[in-house]
């Protein structure tokens, strides 16, 4: 993703949700740089990877707390 600002380090690949077979949705980093944030929860980072459950409503930030690639996680029923 291209930011006009400093350099993110945010890629195409850069996270992936899934749906568990419980049901539960899931936002994996797929081991970025400088991670991912659900609501004040980082998951990855230092390309180390991570996961977190996510639910209807959560935010999901790329990158750092001051990124601009902001996503509202919503499942519509």
């Amino acid at each position: 993703l291209l930011d006009a600002g400093r350099h993110l380090n945010v890629s195409r690949a850069h996270f992936e949700i899934d749906q568990g077979p419980d049901g539960a949705f899931i936002v994996r980093d797929r081991g970025s740089a400088l991670g991912t944030y659900v609501g004040d929860r980082q998951i990855g980072g230092g390309d180390s990877g991570g996961e977190a459950v996510i639910n209807s409503g959560d935010v999901i930030v790329v990158g750092t707390t001051e990124s601009p690639f902001v996503f509202k996680f919503t499942v519509s029923d």
